[in-house]
Order: structure tokens, then C-alpha cells, then sequence
């Protein structure tokens, strides 16, 4: 059986969850495309020593270089001069600003995509106690299957959602950047990273952030997820209420530093790999609206997810295009 539900979006308010609105984001951050080689570096030593696998940064790492040995179609022109590789921007709506298109769109061959990325970097750490064929029940794994269609496939293991979700061309892109002893806990991790997600049909609006954060859970708990505890896994999420329906969007790393935050993304199989450093958490919430969109049809509610413990609303603004961008997905659109 397919369930079809049309055309989808590309992509702590209390101790649980809680709607919250963005500041405005007025205080300085650095953002680095990691294409610059003593940042790439030092990067690489910050992730090991904040307890990242040396193997899974040793894959970024590579899988970095083999994006960046294009040169970036980015357009740089608003953005200040770079010190070393990082530029510097007094607040982060100042940085989604000067960006002339959405970096999922940066035209590149579709790589390893943003959940791969976050598999990379919690090897070991974000994990399933089950195996990849062991039955945790019904999952819905979605695959865009036509431009602007999407098919969700029910399914009952790791393995039967991933091979789902991920179809044999990306397989082949990116596996040369995933550690090879580690397949089955990937399809594991991609099983629970990326997922359509049914609501109660009691849901209402205003508690929303609690019943997105609860179905989650829920789900994570039947594949038996335990989460990192030296980074959070942040996701987006795109909630469609007249459905009653969810869909993660998009996948990060956040880390707490003695002095602030680091964030890295891939912003999906297209966009560039990312690395932001800021002093306050709520800094990033503009960062991870902008990579949404609002439109007539579709999601009409975004919100971000840290590990399994908190749910943030995201402030995305309304939008009048007509034509969806399919780019910030984790795979392309493949004829089944």
C-alpha cells in the first residue's frame, strides 16, 4: 500500500516543548563553507575532541573535500571579507540575507545529503539497539517518487525503510563517504533520522509542539534510538495539521563549546557542507527557518527538534512561489 500526500515541502520553550518566536538574531556569528583548509582542520580536531568518532569525522572529512574540489557556486558578493576562510556577520538575519539563493539550490552533483552527514559525525554515539531486520513495528518511509509526489511506504524494519528512502543511485554517491563497517547502523539511523509521521487525530493547534514532540518519541522509542550526549541531533520538521501530518526536513549537529555554540550541516545532497559559530542557541532558529518555506499547499507549521528532548517553533514566512524546489530533499526525484 502507498499512501500519496502530494506535494511536500523541501525542506526550549519549556523542559519539554513549547512554541517559541526568533529574536531577531542580533549578535555576531561566523559561518564557514569548510572549503578552506586550515578551518576544515581545525574543525576536524574540534569534532574529535567533543567526542565525535574518529572514524565518522575521518568520512566528513573526505566527504568535504571530495564537495569542495568544485569551486563553490555560491554568490559571495554580500558576504564581508573572509579571515582565514570565516566571515563574520553581526547577526545571523544579517547572514540569511546576504544569501541570493537558498543553499540547497547551489547547483553540485547530489553527494552525501545532511542525515548522512549527522550518521558521520554520532557514528557509535546515535545508535538503534535493534538490527537492521528486527520488526519494531509500522513506519512510514518516504520517498519522493515524481516531481512534486511523494510516496510513503509502510514498513516494518530499519532495513525495509531505508531502501525505501534511498534509492540505489544516492546509495552509490555516498557510500564512499560512510565508514564501511558501519552499514547496518546506518540504515538503522536513517530509519529513524528521516520519517512521515502521523498525527493523533485529536491534535489541535495550540498543542502542537507537544504532540509533534510526543509522536516522535514514540517512534524513536519503538526502534529503540538512544541519542548522543556531546552534541544534539537537531531536525527540522514540516507539519501539515488537515492531514494530521509530519515530515522531517532536514538534519544537524549542534554543539555546546565552554563559550557558545558550534553548528554543522549539510545542506542536502546539493547545498554545501556548513559550520556556524554563535553565542547564544537561539540564535540558530532564523538559520533553520530559512531553510523552509511556506506555501498554500503543503506544511503550514515548521518547528526544530534537539535529540528527544525539546521542540522549538520555527518563524517561517509565508511564501507566493508556484513552483517547488525539490533540492533541500535527500534524494532526487526516481521513477518506482
Amino acid at each position: 500500500m502507498r499512501f500519496f500526500i502530494g506535494v511536500l515541502l523541501i525542506l526550549v520553550a519549556c523542559a519539554g516543548c513549547g512554541r517559541s518566536t526568533e529574536p531577531t538574531g542580533h549578535e555576531p556569528i561566523h559561518v564557514s563553507f569548510l572549503d578552506n583548509e586550515s578551518v576544515l582542520d581545525s574543525t576536524a580536531k574540534f569534532l574529535k575532541h567533543s567526542g565525535c568518532n574518529e572514524d565518522g569525522v575521518f568520512s566528513f572529512v573526505k566527504a568535504v573535500k571530495a564537495y569542495n574540489s568544485t569551486p563553490l557556486q555560491v554568490d559571495l558578493s554580500g558576504f564581508p571579507h573572509a579571515v582565514q576562510g570565516v566571515f563574520t556577520f553581526q547577526s545571523v538575519t544579517q547572514l540569511v540575507g546576504a544569501l541570493h539563493h537558498k543553499l540547497r539550490d547551489t547547483p553540485h552533483a547530489f553527494e552525501i545529503n545532511c542525515y548522512d552527514t549527522v550518521f558521520d559525525l554520532t557514528e557509535g554515539q546515535f545508535k538503534s539497539a535493534l538490527k537492521p531486520d528486527d520488526v519494531f513495528g509500522l513506519s512510514l518511509a518516504p520517498a519522493l517518487v515524481t516531481n512534486g509526489q511523494w510516496s510513503c511506504f509502510p514498513t516494518a524494519t530499519a532495513r525495509d525503510a531505508f531502501m525505501w528512502s534511498c534509492p540505489l543511485w544516492y546509495l552509490n554517491a555516498s557510500n564512499p563517504f560512510i565508514p564501511k563497517s558501519s552499514a547496518n547502523s546506518r540504515m538503522n539511523v536513517i530509519a529513524a533520522l528521516y520519517g512521515y509521521y502521523v498525527l493523533p487525530l485529536s491534535t489541535r493547534n495550540t498543542e502542537l509542539p507537544h504532540a509533534v514532540l510526543e509522536t516522535l518519541r514514540a517512534n524513536w522509542e519503538r526502534q529503540r534510538i538512544t541519542f548522543p550526549t556531546a552534541s544534539e541531533v537537531v531536525l527540522c520538521h514540516g507539519v501539515d495539521l488537515t492531514r494530521h501530518a509530519a515530515l522531517t526536513l532536514h538534519a544537524g549537529l549542534l554543539f555546546r563549546r565552554e563559550r557558545g555554540y558550534t553548528y554543522v550541516e549539510k545542506d542536502s545532497g546539493s547545498g554545501p557542507f556548513v559550520r556556524l559559530d554563535f553565542e547564544t542557541e537561539r540564535a540558530l532558529l532564523p538559520w533553520l527557518a530559512s531553510k523552509v518555506d511556506r506555501y498554500d499547499e503543503g506544511p503550514q507549521e515548521f518547528f526544530a527538534t534537539f535529540n528527544n528532548t525539546r521542540i522549538v517553533e520555527l518563524n517561517v514566512s509565508a511564501s507566493s512561489a508556484a513552483v517547488l524546489s525539490q533540492a533541500n530533499q535527500p534524494m532526487q526525484p526516481t521513477p518506482r
